[in-house]
């Protein structure tokens, strides 16, 4: 009796609970069959570089525990998104799609497989320029009760390329693209540009960077050279297509085909710098003046300018004297220690990063020395020479040019001459010189020849000599 009392009760319970609760078990068993797994099985192989197959952890049956393959699988109304996940411990993959999956005879689906992303969840799956995504647009699936066949064939997504150079070699490159981020639920990756900077190993290349390249992206790459100047060369389409693999040689300015060296500020190509041929003034015989102006930078920056010239009729630094000047537009150097009565020849040099550019060359020549009858004026002395700041504006120096210990100094008077009162007391000059600086007879010794000779003013003539002297 009780018993049908219960169910009598159930009975009137039921239609009321169903009612307050239908919601909430839509909801439950909403949620359980959402959650629902499937068992799967993978056939899958691997396309490497170059439509190469090849030998991978997949084909020796190795997978690491956690490794994830993301599905799109293509049903009727709509794809229904999954993530498989590997079970190391049980040798089974287990996927979670967001919707139970129809039981059907076979069907596409796409596959996705990264191979060292920098992280992955549930939804998106962050990506650098070493990870690798493979692909099958158009792998199969069956669905049988809980289990799932999938059967794909896996190719890259990306280009792979490395660069060439000397070992040791760093470089910086600008241009390429990677995909930094795939979302599985929107089927949608992002990319960016990137600057890439790396070395080259012993093997003479650098590590793979995984780039994204399609046959509609035309890439312009631009290797560092200097802070500013760099290599820029513009790849054709299909230079690398997704799935190939390729090196590019760095550039340098001794093997750089192909590429163009730019300023990387506006892109524009660097040229040889421009300077004027020389100017050649104050020709003296052991001295010369050089001036001349860099007319044009060649888009560059300007390194290092001066002259270089030589006794050779086409100077180099080999065969003459190279000086720099800096980088100053207008140029101008004193050539010393010249031989006189000798042609010398001269250039302009000037240096930017595209190299060395040379001016024509001038001559000139040097004169005598005894066509020299140039004074030395204060202008010819630098600011900070000693002799600039003793000396007049009219080029002589007085007493006060000389300091206070220096003898000339105390021996000299503010005309510069030196006259009887300038030497000591003990000088034989001394005893023999007349305040006014001349000698007469009386200055010699009795024993002298030209005591016996010279007349009491100090005047010779032609009869106080002997028929055989020379001065007779």
């Amino acid at each position: 009796m009780m018993k049908h009392k219960l169910y009598i009760l159930w009975g009137l319970l039921l239609p009321l609970g169903w009612i307050a609760c239908s919601h909430e078990l839509e909801d439950v068993l909403s949620v359980e069959t959402e959650s629902l797994t499937y068992r799967m099985k993978f056939n899958v192989s691997y396309n490497d570089y170059d439509g190469q197959s090849a030998t991978t952890r997949v084909q020796n049956g190795v997978w690491e525990d956690g490794e994830q393959v993301y599905f799109r699988f293509h049903e009727v109304g709509g794809d229904v998104t999954g993530i498989a996940t590997y079970e190391a411990a049980t040798d089974t993959w287990n996927v979670k799609p967001d919707k139970p999956l129809v039981a059907t005879d076979i069907a596409e689906c796409e596959a996705l497989h990264f191979v060292n992303p920098s992280n992955s969840n549930s939804s998106r799956v962050v990506l650098t320029t070493e990870s690798v995504i493979y692909v099958d647009k158009t792998a199969t699936y069956l669905v049988y009760d809980d289990l799932l066949i999938v059967t794909a064939v896996l190719s890259p997504k990306t280009g792979r390329i490395r660069f060439k150079g000397i070992e040791g070699q760093t470089f910086s490159v600008a241009g390429l693209s990677y995909y930094t981020e795939y979302s599985y639920t929107e089927n949608k990756y992002s990319s960016k540009n990137v600057q890439l900077a790396s070395g080259v190993a012993a093997d003479g290349y650098s590590a793979f960077a995984y780039a994204y390249f399609t046959d509609e992206d035309n890439k312009t790459l631009l290797f560092d050279y200097t802070d500013k100047a760099g290599f820029l060369r513009a790849f054709p389409e299909s230079t690398l297509k997704p799935g190939e693999s390729g090196y590019i040689t760095i550039p340098t300015m001794a093997q750089h085909d192909g590429w163009t060296l730019v300023n990387k500020a506006n892109k524009e190509e660097i040229t040889l710098p421009e300077v004027q041929t020389p100017k050649s003034a104050s020709v003296r015989s052991a001295s010369a003046i050089l001036r001349t102006i860099i007319s044009s930078a060649g888009n560059g920056v300007i390194s290092d300018a001066g002259f270089i010239y030589s006794t050779q009729a086409n100077p180099t630094a080999e065969n003459g004297t190279k000086i720099s000047c800096g980088t100053a537009v207008n140029m101008e150097l004193r050539l010393k220690e010249l031989t006189p009565e000798t042609t010398y020849y001269a250039c302009a040099y000037v240096t930017n990063e595209k190299g060395t550019a040379l001016s024509d060359v001038v001559q000139f020549t040097t004169i005598s020395k005894e066509e020299d009858t140039s004074s030395i004026v204060k202008d010819g002395f630098g600011d900070d020479d000693d002799l600039n700041d003793v000396i007049d504006s009219d080029g002589s120096i007085g007493k006060n040019g000389y300091g206070e210990d220096d003898d000339l100094n105390d021996k000299t008077t503010s005309s510069g001459s030196v006259g009887r009162t300038e030497y000591d007391a003990d000088d034989d000059l001394n005893d023999k010189i007349t305040s006014s600086g001349t000698m007469g007879r009386g200055e010699y010794g009795d024993d002298d020849s030209l005591n016996e000779s010279t007349v009491g003013g100090g005047n010779i003539s032609k009869g106080e000599f002997s028929e055989d002297d020379n001065l007779n």
